[in-house]
């Protein structure tokens, strides 16, 4: 689900949130996400990037950190991406700055892009949209039944366990991974097999549950011995 945002000019939208992610120097702070001091602050460049692997040329956004209402704008919030900052400030009672990532970006400044997005225009989503991005690490938390993708670090849909004997696969939600429905008396997370019966049982091959070789024996796998019926009559 997306939604559609009226932003002022000099800014983006979140389409995940429907905030207006504000750039630099933009006068008219109308709806704009945060601390209306944050798009007041100049954007400019770092003399070292303040995340490990950020190109040296990327332009940063800042928050203002003063704590008596004056302008300290000094604290990194976000990169310039487009018209919007990928990072504002969501302290709105100017007694210094909380940086707060946008949707697909994190770290401390708010400067690096979660997996599925594209660090150089921000499009994408986050994880392709199967889980969240952690707003410290950038690792993709995924939904039940996914898996991180060691390739693009996404999350991907979980391979099918082969349940063989009739077995299907199917999404375990309380487990948080797929699992194998089997028909018949015998279960099992990652495969199926035929009944399993005990004491001459014989597995059914419609129902796939154990009929007994004898009516003393009862049970799921005939496990279980019953007393014959002349010793039940002799009590």
């Amino acid at each position: 689900c997306e939604f559609e945002c009226d932003c002022p000019a000099d800014s983006s939208c979140d389409k995940t949130t429907g905030a207006c992610i504000c750039g630099c120097n933009t006068t008219n702070t109308t709806n704009c996400a945060g601390d209306t001091s944050h798009p007041l602050c100049a954007c400019d460049t770092l003399s070292t990037t303040a995340s490990p692997g950020v190109p040296a040329s990327t332009v940063y956004c800042f928050a203002n950190t003063s704590v008596s209402g004056s302008s300290t704008c000094d604290q990194p919030c976000g990169i310039l991406v487009g018209d919007g900052c990928t990072g504002y400030d969501s302290n709105i009672s100017w007694d210094g700055s909380t940086c707060t990532c946008r949707t697909g970006w994190y770290s401390d400044t708010c400067d690096l892009a979660c997996p599925g997005v594209d660090a150089d225009n921000g499009d994408g989503i986050p994880c392709d949209g199967y889980g969240e991005c952690n707003s410290v690490t950038g690792e993709c938390e995924c939904l039940a039944c996914f898996e991180v993708d060691n390739v693009t670090g996404t999350c991907k849909e979980e391979e099918d366990p082969s349940c063989a004997a009739g077995g299907l696969a199917y999404c375990d939600s309380d487990a948080g991974h797929k699992s194998c429905f089997c028909v018949g008396q015998l279960t099992s997370e990652s495969f199926c097999a035929l009944c399993g019966c005990q004491n001459g049982g014989t597995c059914n091959s419609i129902s796939h549950e154990c009929d007994c070789a004898a009516s003393y024996y009862d049970g799921d796998r005939c496990e279980t011995l019953l007393l014959p019926a002349a010793d039940m009559i002799s009590l």
